[in-house]
């Protein structure tokens, strides 16, 4: 086994980060967190998706926790239990009500693990925005309702993650430039297309520091993975950030180093350098 490593907890993004472009698990990847793990490494999952879109080759690894919805929610995998959660409070919900009730661009709301969206956008989700290579994904794990606004409101203090989605770049960043002077909200991205509107402090470094104090792990003994702007914070805030190839300049400038891409198994090159090698 060797000499063991430094590194205690290993927090990880899953798309275009851990997975692939085609949104899978290499075998390479697999290998380097299945012997992490059974050198003692705590392997966490840490992904903007709700927790019912986790696919089970990630829900397989033996992986302990899983943060998701962005640090709104962590989940002990061995027993299903809920850790921790910092929903979007109600005036928050208030404060973005006026773009809930904009039809031009996709919304989804995600509410007790699983995401929602409107009929009217799941029925033709490219037009709203969504790329093609999530086209498949977003079709397979949302689920429609008539009214999704109404659903929020009915929901109004359960609501994990608002996600916007839009087929205009420009449009996307006039409405972020309006939801950051909202007080009760934080909003970032993962993906190209959409913004993801959490709790006020609501991020992936948020849940990661939680998840340490529950361990008993100082933030010098762990590493984080990450290619997008939801990110950052973990990278910053991790012993070890380690952004990918194909990430964002804000997720590169926030991390220590930058390994191969997600298509080159950049996590197991990860791994391989700072805690097998260690």
């Amino acid at each position: 086994m060797g000499k063991m490593s430094d590194i205690k907890l290993i927090a990880l993004d899953l798309d275009k980060t851990l997975l692939n472009s085609e949104g899978k698990l290499s075998e390479t990847n697999r290998k380097a967190l299945e012997r992490a793990i059974e050198m003692g490494i705590i392997v966490a999952p840490a992904t903007g998706r709700a927790k019912s879109t986790v696919s089970a080759e990630i829900l397989d690894l033996g992986a302990r926790y899983l943060i998701c919805g962005n640090g709104a929610l962590i989940f002990d995998l061995s027993s299903g239990e809920k850790l921790y959660e910092k929903l979007i409070p109600s005036e928050g919900i208030d404060q973005i009500e006026p773009l809930l009730a904009d039809t031009s661009f996709m919304k989804e709301a995600f509410y007790d693990g699983s995401p929602y969206t409107d009929e009217i956008y799941y029925r033709d989700m490219a037009a709203f925005g969504v790329f093609d290579d999530f086209l498949e994904y977003y079709k397979a794990t949302r689920k429609p309702v008539k009214n999704l606004a109404a659903f929020i409101e009915d929901r109004k203090d359960k609501i994990e993650v608002v996600n916007l989605i839009f087929a205009d770049d420009e449009r996307r960043m006039s409405i972020w430039n309006i939801l950051e002077e909202c007080s009760s909200i934080e909003v970032t991205t993962s993906l190209g297309f959409n913004l993801e509107i959490g709790a006020c402090g609501m991020s992936k470094a948020g849940a990661m520091s939680a998840l340490c104090g529950m361990l008993g792990i100082d933030p010098s003994h762990t590493l984080s993975c990450g290619d997008n702007d939801n990110d950052a914070s973990m990278l910053e805030f991790a012993g070890i950030g380690v952004a990918m190839a194909n990430a964002t300049p804000n997720a590169k400038a926030a991390a220590d180093f930058v390994t191969k891409s997600n298509d080159e198994d950049g996590v197991a090159f990860a791994i391989e350098k700072f805690v097998f090698n260690n």
